[in-house]
C-alpha cells in the first residue's frame, strides 16, 4: 500500500495505491452520486448499493466527452436532491474523469469529488491533476475547469483485465514522463518493456506511484498553469491532440501522444534544441512499448491543414507564440516559446 498527499487550493488530495482498494466502493458511508463508464456496469452494480446511492452510466470514449454530458449529470444531481456538501464519485477512465470532474466543479459551484480510475491512463494521469475538460467542435478539452479530487483510489489489480488498446493509452503517457522527466524510469522501461506496468510485476505499485509523484509534484507547484511549470506535462500533446482530433478520434489518446512526441522531438532536432541521440533513444523506447516511433508523414498528409488549424487553436497559444515542451536530453525538458508561423512551416514540411 502506498499513500500520498498533496496540498492544493481546495485542500488536500489524498491518493491511495493498493491492490484490492476498489472494494472501498462497497463501503461508501454517505449517500453519493456515482458516475461510471458504461462498460463497467456489472462491476459497479456488484460494488455499489443502488438502494443507497445514485448511479449514472456515461458513454465510453470521446463520444460522451461533451458539454451535454456535463449538463445532464448536473440535471440528475439536482433531481436527486444532491447538495454542495454531497459527494460525486467518478469510476472509469479519462473520459469519465474529465466529465464527472467538470460536473462536480460547477454543480452548486463545487461539490466533493472522489476519483476511482480504472484504466492505466487514468491512474497515472487523467484522474490526478485537477484539470477537467470536454471537447468542443472537434477541439480536444476546449471547455474545462481546474478542480482537484479530495481523494483518488487506485487499484492496480484492474490492470489485469485491460485490453491492449487501453494499455497502449497508458503507456503513451508513461513514456512522456520517462522521456521528458525521469531518466531512471526511462532505463527501466527500456529494459523491461510494457511488463513494467503489467499486473504480474511485484513492483507495480511503485512504478504507478512514481508517475503519480511526477505529475502531482509539478501540479502542486503550478496548479492553475500560471508560471509555466505545469506546461512541461504537455510534452507530445500540442501536436498529439491535433492528430487525435483530426483523425475524428479514431486514433486513441496515448497513440496520438506518441506520434506527437516524435513530431515535437523532430522539430526540436531541426531547431537545434534536441540532440540526435535523444531522438534516437526516445524512438527506441516507443518501439519497445509497441507505440508509434516515427512521424509517419504519409499517414497524416491528407490531414495537414486540419492538424495545423488545431495546433493554432491550442489553449497554450499566446498571441503569435506557442509554448511547447521539448526535451534537450532524456529525463529533462525545456519549455520553449516558438512562433506559430515556425510551427506551421515545420508541420507543412514534415507532413509532405
Amino acid at each position: 500500500m502506498i499513500e500520498l498527499s498533496y496540498s492544493l487550493s481546495r485542500g488536500k488530495t489524498e491518493i491511495l495505491i493498493e491492490k484490492g482498494s476498489l472494494s472501498i466502493l462497497s463501503k461508501l458511508e454517505e449517500r453519493s452520486f456515482v458516475v461510471y463508464a458504461a462498460g463497467l456496469r456489472k462491476m459497479v452494480s456488484d460494488l455499489v448499493d443502488s438502494s443507497r446511492h445514485v448511479t449514472y452510466p456515461l458513454d465510453d470514449g470521446e463520444d460522451g466527452k461533451d458539454a451535454d454530458s456535463v449538463i445532464d449529470i448536473c440535471r440528475k444531481l439536482s433531481e436527486e436532491g444532491f447538495k454542495r456538501g454531497s459527494t460525486l464519485v467518478s469510476v472509469g477512465g479519462g473520459t469519465t474523469s474529465d466529465v464527472a470532474g467538470m460536473a462536480a466543479s460547477i454543480y452548486m459551484r463545487g461539490m466533493k469529488l472522489i476519483s476511482v480510475p480504472t484504466t492505466l491512463l487514468a491512474m497515472v494521469d487523467a484522474s490526478l491533476g485537477g484539470k477537467t475538460g470536454v471537447n468542443l467542435r472537434g477541439i480536444k478539452n476546449m471547455i474545462g475547469t481546474f478542480y482537484s479530487p479530495s481523494r483518488v483510489i487506485i487499484d492496480p489489480e484492474i490492470i489485469r483485465s485491460l485490453p491492449d488498446n487501453l494499455m497502449s493509452d497508458g503507456l503513451g503517457e508513461i513514456a512522456k514522463y520517462a522521456i521528458a522527466m525521469d531518466d531512471e524510469m526511462f532505463e527501466a522501461l527500456l529494459n523491461n518493456g510494457p511488463e513494467l506496468f503489467m499486473s504480474g510485476n511485484r513492483n507495480l505499485e511503485h512504478w504507478i506511484s512514481r508517475c503519480v509523484k511526477i505529475k502531482m509534484d509539478i501540479v502542486s507547484k503550478d496548479e492553475f498553469e500560471l508560471t509555466g511549470k505545469r506546461s512541461i506535462l504537455n510534452f507530445g500533446h500540442t501536436i498529439g491532440h491535433a492528430i487525435e482530433a483530426s483523425s475524428g478520434f479514431s486514433l486513441s489518446h496515448g497513440v496520438s501522444v506518441a506520434y506527437g512526441m516524435m513530431f515535437e522531438l523532430d522539430m526540436g532536432l531541426k531547431m537545434g534544441l534536441t540532440s540526435e541521440d535523444t531522438v534516437t533513444r526516445a524512438r527506441e523506447l516507443l518501439k519497445r512499448l509497441n507505440l508509434p516511433s516515427g512521424i509517419d508523414s504519409s499517414r497524416f498528409k491528407e490531414h495537414t491543414a486540419s492538424i495545423i488549424d488545431l495546433v493554432y487553436s491550442d489553449k497554450k497559444n499566446s498571441g503569435r507564440k506557442i509554448r511547447i515542451p521539448i526535451p534537450d536530453r532524456i529525463g529533462h525538458c525545456n519549455l520553449v516559446e516558438i512562433d506559430t508561423e515556425d510551427v506551421k512551416n515545420y508541420l507543412e514540411s514534415a507532413l509532405k
